[in-house]
């Protein structure tokens, strides 16, 4: 019971963040769906803090999700070619998910847990 309410906890906070930074991208900069421009992105908040307090899945899991959530952005807020947007910023893709595993590592030596 106590792994599927942790699996529930990860899932609920990936969904607050997550509407959290849209929102703000929506209320801030419209004109800059995903936030293009900006470096580093916001939306790194989102592995950086759930693998810091979850783990490594977890990172991992919420870089794949905030790059999924700025894909979205730029598709919800009309801001061009999505395959444009990929290729252009294909590093970042690849450092959400990395960010989010260090993130993990970091975490899990932090907490003194061995494997």
């Amino acid at each position: 019971m106590k792994e599927s309410n942790t699996n529930l906890r990860i899932a609920l906070d990936a969904l607050v963040l997550g509407a959290l930074v849209l929102a703000a991208n929506f209320l801030l900069d419209r004109e800059d769906a995903g936030w293009r421009w900006l470096n580093p992105t916001p939306y790194l908040a989102l592995p950086l803090l759930l693998g810091g307090r979850y783990g490594f899945l977890a990172g991992l899991a919420g870089g794949v999700f905030a790059g999924a959530l700025m894909l979205g952005a730029v598709l919800g807020f009309g801001g061009g070619d999505t395959a444009e947007f990929i290729t252009s910023r294909s590093f970042t893709f690849i450092a959400l998910p990395v960010a989010g595993v260090a993130s993990g590592e970091i975490h899990r030596f932090l907490s003194g847990r061995k494997n």
